[in-house]
């Protein structure tokens, strides 16, 4: 294992012991590791391992131990290769840095290697006395696991060192040593030229917009410039590596590009061969030098070329190309900062040809993406598909249409969110449940109102981890099948009659025979013309007349092919005319698809109306609009009846909740005035000294019974307002906690009657809300009054929460109220009633919030009520802005969470914006309450709240 402890341990060991003196840095420089060896070079470490200073003077910093320089920057170290060495000119003093590269350069180094560049150079610094020492130092980009590059590797190695002044076989001048240190200084800044060159190519946009004609001419040419060379070109192989072929040569002195040249690769192994081996070949004298003398007599003599400084392309690994530097004149000898920027300018070269495919395959497949949806949302069928979690991955724009969405709206949604067909939603993890790659099923679904029956045929793909359900409409044929089958037994029927009666003679018999070949025969004509019966279908030029008509579109409109073909659309649409033709084409020709409804005209002058369905296509470059027809006259019939029935059923409902709330306020005066007489004849007993229980006990039942009517008289008389829109909002601003401190007070008792117990919990603040206070409470008390009822020595807890904004497609989804001004409240304020009483089935949640709707089960022993709370409940929530919502268990409890904006504006909804909402298209509601006021000698008048 690469990663077990041990490998660690083995890791530290060569740190320890390499002869290498390496070190691995972050982006920023700081160390992350370095060998021991590394420590002796920087003057950290003696010989035997230990660490020592390199000044012996009590003033020089404290030796390190590798621990000390993790997490420390290599520039702030770099100095300390050097500060023990004296320069030839002043050996007292500390060796400065003219012989190796500026802290400048390094930076510049840094830059190209995380870009992806590789850098090596050498240096000579001084040693003892006048005597130099090489170093060659490499800098490498390293990765990390995902691919991106995480920091660098500096590795250095003494190369060797050049005699000094005592030594006889090499004698420095100070005359010399000047010159080395111009010549250092030249290097240096050729080296800091070259690394600005490659930082303005990574720079460069021509470099990333994947142009790679644009991209390799500013490769050659700032080689070209650079390393002042006559040539420079960039060469690649074929798929066999037998010939290369030069796509782009720029010429320095006639600033002139070109292309084209070629070469096999057969004649020249040698050459080949060695920009295997090596990261870039540096040939001083071209057509002797045993690389490249191959190339003398067909490519170097006569092109005059004395040195070559050649680097390979690769990519992958693979060398698919050379970027070749060429001079003229008398032969060059490259220096090594050359040879690396020549490597270097191939790795831009192999980045670029890399960006340019990638920008090339990435655009060929968004066009392919694109031709393939555009088919795919002409198609007139259902099409969608799904992973294996259920969640869609795309679907067409007819089944996008289909539900006034857009095809954007679906992508990584659950299945069912629209609230489709639940066959279908049952279908598709069915399908992905059993092992088969293909099925087919036939389901029917209710599309806009209307029963459909679709052919829905599935495949899976990605190793069953996706699949694609495609569904076409068969209801026509299904509708033809029946017809069919109804003929066939009809046929079955008159062959008998006709056998029975023709059992006499065989002539008689053959007769019958020939007659039933006959009838068969025209069964199948029949069943040919129904199978092939079909939508009207028109195909039109730009100018509107009629390319093609099919024979269902000449038997609706009684005309035949040839009289059709010599018409134009504007003489069956009355509703395409002539004179706006031209902008319903372009129209048509923008969206690529358009749906409406207007009127056919037929031969003898009859109007009927139509569902049409207009595509725009192309064949051929010549312009088609394509025309689905189909006549609607009884859907609009049925919706008429419906509508009809709709009108009555609503002006019903509405007489009968004016009923109810002027029932409801015949009944609460007479009724409070018993709970008042209840009330003070438990105080005149208590007065009088009645020691009777059974007295006080009929009293409290009496008062008990009167206020549980009392509230139900309430909730009938307020769900009778809402149904007429007559709900008034009185809206304050005030503490949460004060609203709940009275619910508390009226809902303790019911607690202690069934051993339940009540906590509250959510922030530790709730502040301020701003609506109607008395609705809110009536809200909550509904909600405990549940919690308690079906409760029964268990826990009931009150959670209050302040929120960001809810989800409104929720919210307006289920409310009758529309209240698009509030979904900008910037704050809302959840109330969760919680408890662990028996529950609710899903069958139950359906009807949980209906008028007048109550749970029966064998577990509730308190069925007594209306059964409208919970609606009038959710209704006042609404009319608050927010909703009220439920989840439930059955047998584990209930969850009932109400939102309310916290700060409710009091000009937002009021009676008069609610009513037409409420009884828009409906006559006059009829009057809720008795307008008659009471006098004192009418009997005793109570307050109604």
């Amino acid at each position: 294992m690469l990663y077990s402890p041990e490998n660690f341990d083995l890791l530290k060991i060569f740190l320890e012991q390499t002869p290498q003196a390496i070190a691995m840095v972050d982006r920023q420089m700081r160390y992350l590791f370095a060998s021991r060896q590394w420590l002796r070079d920087c003057g950290f470490d003696d010989g035997d391992g230990n660490p020592h200073s390199p000044d012996s003077s009590a003033t020089q910093t404290p030796p390190l131990s590798v621990e000390s320089i993790l997490g420390r920057s290599h520039y702030e170290i770099l100095p300390r290769f050097t500060a023990t060495q004296p320069t030839t000119e002043n050996p007292e003093e500390p060796g400065d840095r003219d012989s190796a590269i500026s802290l400048e350069s390094w930076k510049e180094v840094q830059a190209i290697c995380l870009a992806g560049g590789v850098q090596s150079w050498e240096e000579e610094l001084s040693s003892d006395g006048d005597r130099q020492s090489r170093v060659k130092w490499e800098v490498h980009p390293w990765k990390t696991e995902t691919g991106e590059i995480g920091g660098l590797l500096l590795l250095r190695a003494a190369t060797g060192r050049a005699l000094g002044n005592g030594d006889p076989l090499n004698q420095f001048s100070p005359k010399a040593s000047s010159n080395s240190h111009r010549r250092s200084r030249s290097d240096e800044s050729d080296l800091r030229r070259q690394s600005q060159i490659l930082v303005e190519l990574a720079r460069s946009k021509t470099q990333n917009e994947g142009n790679k004609e644009a991209a390799i001419a500013e490769i050659t040419e700032a080689a070209a410039n650079t390393l002042a060379v006559e040539r420079v070109g960039v060469w690649l192989y074929d798929n066999n590596q037998t010939e290369i072929t030069c796509i782009n040569l720029y010429e320095r002195t006639e600033r002139l590009h070109s292309s084209g040249s070629l070469l096999l690769t057969a004649p020249y192994p040698q050459y080949f061969q060695a920009l295997e081996t090596e990261r870039a070949i540096s040939v001083d004298h071209a057509i002797t030098d045993p690389r490249t003398r191959d190339l003398a007599d067909s490519y170097l003599i006569p092109l005059s070329i004395t040195s070559k400084l050649d680097a390979p392309i690769r990519i992958g690994g693979k060398i698919v190309g050379i970027v070749c530097c060429e001079h003229r004149g008398i032969p060059r000898r490259w220096k090594l900062g050359e040879r690396n920027f020549a490597a270097s300018i191939a790795d831009y070269t192999a980045l670029a040809l890399e960006t340019h495919d990638r920008i090339k395959t990435q655009t060929e497949l968004e066009t392919a993406n694109d031709q393939l949806q555009a088919v795919l949302d002409a198609v007139p069928g259902s099409i969608s598909w799904f992973s294996s979690d259920l969640i869609y991955l795309g679907v067409n724009g007819y089944l996008a249409k289909t539900f006034n969405a857009n095809p954007e709206t679906f992508l990584g949604k659950k299945i069912g969110f629209l609230q489709g067909s639940p066959k279908f939603n049952h279908l598709v993890p069915e399908f992905f449940e059993n092992p088969a790659k293909e099925a087919q099923h036939e389901i029917e679904m209710s599309v806009r109102g209307v029963n459909r029956h679709f052919l829905v045929v599935s495949h899976k793909y990605q190793q069953g981890q996706a699949a694609v359900f495609i569904g076409f409409d068969i209801t026509d044929r299904k509708a033809a099948e029946a017809a069919l089958q109804k003929a066939n037994e009809e046929l079955e029927t008159r062959v008998a009659e006709r056998t029975k009666d023709l059992t006499e003679a065989i002539d008689q018999l053959q007769s019958e025979i020939r007659t039933r070949s006959l009838l068969e025969e025209t069964r199948d004509v029949l069943e040919f013309s129904i199978n092939n019966a079909a939508d009207s279908v028109f195909w039109l030029t730009p100018n509107g007349r009629f390319f093609y008509v099919n024979d269902a579109a000449c038997i609706t409109l009684n005309y035949s092919r040839k009289e059709l073909l010599s018409l134009s659309v504007h003489d069956i649409n009355p509703d395409l005319p002539a004179e706006v033709w031209p902008e319903y084409w372009e129209e048509i020709k923008e969206f690529g698809s358009v749906r409406l409804e207007c009127h056919h005209r037929t031969k003898d002058n009859q109007s009927f109306p139509v569902e049409i369905t207009i595509n725009y296509f192309q064949i051929k470059g010549k312009e088609y609009n394509c025309i689905f027809a189909r006549d609607i006259t009884e859907t609009k019939r049925v919706e008429t009846e419906l509508q009809r029935a709709k009108a009555t059923a609503e002006a019903a409902n509405l007489a009968k909740s004016a009923f109810f709330a002027n029932m409801s306020h015949e009944l609460r005066t007479p009724l409070t005035t018993i709970i008042s007489y209840s009330d003070l004849l438990q105080e005149d007993a208590k007065e009088l000294g009645v020691s009777n229980r059974a007295f006080f006990g009929d009293l409290q039942q009496i008062n008990k019974a009167g206020k549980d009517l009392l509230v139900a008289i309430d909730d009938i008389l307020d769900y009778s307002k809402i149904e007429l829109g007559r709900m008034q909002l009185e809206v304050e601003c005030f503490e949460v906690g004060e609203a709940i401190a009275m619910i508390m007070a009226e809902i303790e008792h019911k607690l202690i009657t069934n051993n339940n117990t009540l906590t509250m919990g959510g922030d530790a603040e709730w502040g301020m809300i701003c609506t109607d206070r008395h609705k809110l409470q009536q809200v909550l008390w509904h909600l405990l009054d549940n919690a308690t009822k079906f409760t029964e020595n268990g826990a009931i807890a009150l959670e209050i929460t302040r929120e960001d904004t809810p989800d409104f497609r929720v919210l307006n989804a289920a409310s009758k109220f529309s209240k698009p001004e509030l979904e900008a409240a910037e704050e809302w304020i959840a109330f969760r009633v919680r408890d662990n009483g028996i529950g609710i089935t899903p069958e139950q949640l359906q009807e949980l919030f209906e008028p007048f709707s109550q749970i029966h089960t064998s577990d509730i022993h308190h069925t007594a009520g209306t059964g409208l709370g919970l609606a009038v409940a959710r209704s006042l929530c609404q009319l608050m802005g927010g909703d009220l919502f439920v989840e439930s268990n059955l047998g584990v409890g209930s969850a009932f969470t109400v939102y309310l904006p916290a700060n409710l504006p009091g000009s937002s909804l009021n009676a008069e914006e609610i009513k037409p909402k409420l009884t828009q298209n409906f006559p006059e509601s009829l009057p809720l309450e008795d307008e008659t006021q009471w006098t004192e000698g009418d009997g005793w008048v109570f307050d109604d709240e």
